[in-house]
């Protein structure tokens, strides 16, 4: 009597991938595009593919002081964050490695500003955006252009 043992051996791979989506605000993706938000606004569930950049568009008053910071966890993509004027001259910019960015400026006219939103060397997170405008009404439309006049500043280098 002769027994045959046959052993069929079978592989599966399953792949993953993260999927990285546009988040509600695309085609945000040049300043011209900027999306238009509220001071004293947090907007939640935003992303950041690689390559990709979101830009917001804020009204400032005279003598106002906008606070804005973007909250991410840092171990998933670094994030940057930029404040522009309308013409994409940079104001201020924060670039760290921790988990949080925020830019501050003040001593500006009334004026509409520009906050860029940035994977560093195209890393990708989910993100969300808080913008506080402080010594002006609540309700701020004007769009009128004034001299630059100080701008406080935090920049260190991401690595």
């Amino acid at each position: 009597t002769t027994t045959t043992t046959t052993t069929i051996s079978t592989t599966t791979t399953t792949s993953t991938s993260t999927g990285c989506t546009n988040d509600i605000f695309e085609e945000n993706n040049v300043l011209n595009m900027a999306t238009r938000i509220p001071s004293n606004k947090q907007l939640n569930s935003l992303n950041i593919c690689s390559g990709d950049v979101d830009w917001f568009k804020v009204d400032i008053c005279d003598g106002g002081v906008l606070e804005a910071s973007i909250h991410f966890d840092s171990s998933i993509g670094d994030l940057d964050l930029s404040v522009h004027r309308e013409n994409g001259f940079i104001i201020n910019i924060s670039q760290t490695t921790h988990d949080n960015e925020i830019v501050i400026v003040t001593g500006m006219g009334a004026m509409s500003l520009y906050l860029k939103v940035y994977g560093f060397s195209g890393a990708e997170n989910r993100y969300s955006l808080n913008v506080m405008l402080h010594n002006c009404p609540t309700s701020t439309t004007s769009t009128s252009t004034s001299t630059f006049t100080s701008v406080s500043t935090s920049t260190s280098t991401s690595t």
